[in-house]
């Protein structure tokens, strides 16, 4: 472990783009969705949608994303809110 306080931690990648891999043609934009959604859910983590067009001048398309944005970031909890957003009650002089 490094013993320099102020060194930034560790990060741990996780490579989760197999569990996506599938040679299934989609019937409806729709069941694209659902199936991205239920695979990412046995795998832990929330797929929404990033970017769509419909396709009016070419062909449709949905770009779909982690809801973290493919960056981890702690979930909230109520200490971790309080703790970031506590404010200064001291008297104003």
């Amino acid at each position: 472990m490094n013993s320099d306080n102020n060194a930034a931690p560790l990060q741990q990648l996780v490579d989760c783009s197999d569990a996506f891999s599938s040679n299934e043609i989609f019937c409806s934009r729709e069941a694209l969705i659902e199936w991205a959604r239920n695979v990412g859910k046995k795998n832990g983590f929330v797929i929404v949608i990033k970017r769509s067009d419909k396709g009016d001048s070419r062909k449709a398309r949905v770009s779909l994303a982690c809801e973290r944005g493919g960056t981890y970031r702690h979930a909230k909890n109520k200490s971790n809110v309080e703790a970031l957003n506590r404010k200064g009650t001291g008297t104003k002089k």
